[in-house]
């Protein structure tokens, strides 16, 4: 103590349980310490005159974790902070929020690099969907908003404006076929459509959802009575075989796919892909979601997959397997084979 105030090294634990341990000169905070608020909050900072000067360390209660530049109380400046939910954004800071540049990628697999204010992504950046889409331009509170170009993974591309998220203004579309048209949008739709169909108001009907089911359920190998569940489209059927309510529900993973165009399949139907995946998924005892891309020339080969997310790396290699050892419809543009993507997802889990 100096004059009846802290100084030197100690421990001051304030009525509210807040706790301080480090240096004091005339009972203001000195030097490399620690401080502890009542809440559990730690920050480890260099302390001048009673306040945090420089980088910082902050660790919070719910398991966030800040390191960088702090005033005023507030993150502030360069920083990197780790989310409880595994998130890292990395970038700048204002009055404890992101602003200014910074890269965030999401827990779900989006990422994003570009401009921030009061935490979201508002001025020019970039932004990769989780499925492959990628978007470059202007956003504002989050949303696609002025000038973009938007690159679908499985074809296709519009450039132009944007308004809350939606085609707006003076546009080009590129359908995934290669046909291309340019003209004003407004709030997603093209302005220059000469014919318009109601929509119906009766509630929609749920779409019908097909099992993979074995031959024998009492074989060894099977743990339960269906391989895989919850596909939309019939696992024994070819794509001609399919009915034209099943083509449309196949062709809307396609963002930007001509009405006579059509996207390559699995000759056998789907059920050449998911039994042996669901027979190595059993052996495998694996869970999770798997989302891979199958590049499809325009013979119907597979010619390479892009792994989107897997959190199973054998599994990955026999999904991968599978996919690259079939045999293909290739695409139709325009009437004529052609190369495209083929997307494949699938959720497994073990009952």
């Amino acid at each position: 103590m100096a004059r009846g105030r802290p100084h030197g090294e100690g421990v001051y634990v304030y009525f509210t349980k807040a706790r301080y341990e480090g240096g004091f000169v005339n009972g203001k905070y000195e030097g490399k310490d620690v401080l502890t608020n009542s809440n559990g909050l730690k920050v480890v900072a260099t302390f001048a005159d009673g306040d945090p000067v420089g980088d910082v360390e902050i660790f919070y209660t719910d398991g966030g974790r800040y390191s960088g530049g702090y005033k005023n109380g507030a993150r502030d400046g360069e920083g990197k902070m780790r989310y409880n939910d595994h998130a890292v954004y990395e970038g700048t800071w204002k009055n404890g929020q992101r602003d200014g540049d910074g890269y965030l990628p999401y827990p779900d697999g989006t990422r994003y690099e570009g401009a921030f204010v009061r935490n979201l992504p508002e001025g020019r950046g970039i932004r990769i969907n989780p499925n492959g889409n990628r978007y470059e331009g202007d956003f504002k509170s989050n949303l696609f908003d002025g000038q973009g170009i938007m690159v679908y993974a499985l074809g296709g591309c519009y450039e132009g404006g944007w308004k809350a998220g939606k085609y707006d203004g003076k546009g080009v579309i590129v359908y995934a076929g290669g046909r291309r048209i340019e003209g004003q949008f407004k709030d997603g739709a093209e302005l220059t459509v000469t014919t318009a169909t109601a929509a119906s108001s009766a509630a929609p009907t749920p779409r019908p959802r097909y099992a993979l089911k074995p031959k024998d359920n009492n074989a060894g190998i099977m743990k339960r009575p269906e391989l895989v569940s919850g596909s939309l489209l019939p696992f024994d059927k070819t794509y001609q075989q399919l009915s034209a309510e099943q083509k449309q529900a196949f062709k809307s993973f396609y963002p930007l796919m001509d009405e006579a165009d059509e996207p390559p399949y699995p000759l056998g139907g789907m059920q050449s892909i998911g039994k042996p995946i669901a027979l190595a998924q059993q052996n495998l005892s694996f869970t999770g979601i798997i989302r891979m891309q199958v590049h499809i020339d325009s013979e119907g080969n597979a010619e390479s997959v892009t792994v989107l997310g897997s959190p199973d790396a054998d599994m990955s290699k026999v999904v991968m397997t599978v996919l690259m050892r079939q045999k293909y419809k290739p695409a139709l543009c325009d009437g004529k084979p052609c190369a495209m993507i083929f997307p494949y997802a699938s959720s497994f889990d073990v009952r």
